[in-house]
């Protein structure tokens, strides 16, 4: 017997600029565009299914709606081409908000047709979809995106103004937690399995968990029993101390695994699923206004190709990366 589990995540992008924000961070940044050239590789495809078609806002804005829908579709193409696999992922891009009032884009997947008494690491659906080749949920979109344009939001290849918000940046981030970049451990260091019976312990996490290790290098899930490790303490998912221990994320870091976002109190969406903003990434859970970030980091990749990924080396015929200008930019940094 099987049912179809709930969304797992939501993650949180961009919450923009106040205008009495302290300015802190100095940065020389060098921006880049990624254009897709002919390649004999396999190439992961987006469909995006855009929900405000007819209604003449968002994605179908008479003015703005093509511009967007084009950031969106370049930026999952050139994701595509640097994944050496052969998928195609649908995804449903929700009634698009105006109210500036949230977050600046929302992104969840699932994990669907998970058996009664199931336990183990697991894929959510695109992963499973592009590393395994099995398609869970049928004609059922893979994953959704919502968006909130009641921000000021850049959407070309050239530098965003002091101001904006660069909507390709937050699209790779995105897109990227829907390649599995997340974690599957709540608060209580549970995890997640909705076709368990009432009661029964919580026995599936994400793969990305698999790789999660604390500051002395305790698995936080114990891959024997499937469960949080009862070496380890759930005190360690808000304590700086939460690690990603891969082959690939060592050697991208100086031997060192690759610390990841630990806020006190547990902040779901943010918590685990991020790189430390220690640490340069596309990844960490924090963007700078002005400022674009579309280009995956070494260390994004490595843990990309911990989970399982082949990526294409860059420089490479699939990606050419095309520089379009540097901006110096006192910013906040702001949440993902």
């Amino acid at each position: 017997m099987t049912r179809k589990a709930t969304p797992l995540f939501q993650y949180a992008i961009i919450k923009p600029r106040l205008a009495s924000s302290t300015l802190s961070t100095l940065l020389l940044a060098g921006l880049v565009s990624i254009a897709m050239t002919t390649t004999a590789n396999a190439v992961v495809m987006f469909n995006f299914n855009y929900l405000d078609t007819g209604t003449g806002a968002g994605f179908d804005d008479p003015t703005l709606g093509a511009a967007r829908r084009q950031a969106l579709e370049q930026t999952a193409t050139a994701i595509g081409g640097l994944l050496n696999h052969t998928a195609t992922l649908d995804i449903d891009v929700a009634i698009s908000q105006s109210d500036g009032g949230g977050f600046v884009g929302l992104a969840s997947t699932f994990s669907s047709q998970i058996a009664v008494g199931s336990q183990g690491f697991r894929y959510r659906n695109a992963a499973e979809k592009i590393l395994n080749g099995n398609d869970r949920n049928g004609a059922t979109a893979d994953a959704t995106i919502t968006w909130d344009f009641g921000f000021n939001i850049h959407t070309d290849t050239t530098a965003p103004g002091f101001n904006q918000i660069d909507m390709r940046s937050v699209a790779l981030h995105e897109l990227t937690h829907l390649l599995d970049f997340a974690t599957g451990i709540n608060a209580d260091g549970s995890g997640f399995n909705t076709t368990q019976p009432p009661g029964s312990p919580t026995l599936i996490y994400n793969t990305f968990d698999s790789f999660l290790v604390n500051g002395s290098s305790t698995p936080l899930i114990d891959p024997a029993t499937i469960a949080f490790n009862t070496a380890a303490s759930v005190s360690d998912l808000t304590t700086g101390m939460v690690f990603f221990d891969g082959t690939n994320a060592r050697a991208a870091n100086g031997g060192n695994p690759i610390e990841l976002t630990t806020p006190d109190p547990f902040a779901p969406g943010t918590s685990l699923s991020h790189i430390d903003s220690s640490l340069n990434a596309v990844m960490n859970a924090a963007i700078i206004t002005g400022v674009a970030q579309r280009q995956w980091s070494p260390l994004d990749v490595a843990i990309l190709r911990d989970l399982g990924y082949s990526i294409i080396p860059e420089p490479n015929a699939a990606a050419v990366l095309i520089f379009v200008g540097t901006l110096i930019a006192a910013r906040r940094r702001q949440p993902i």
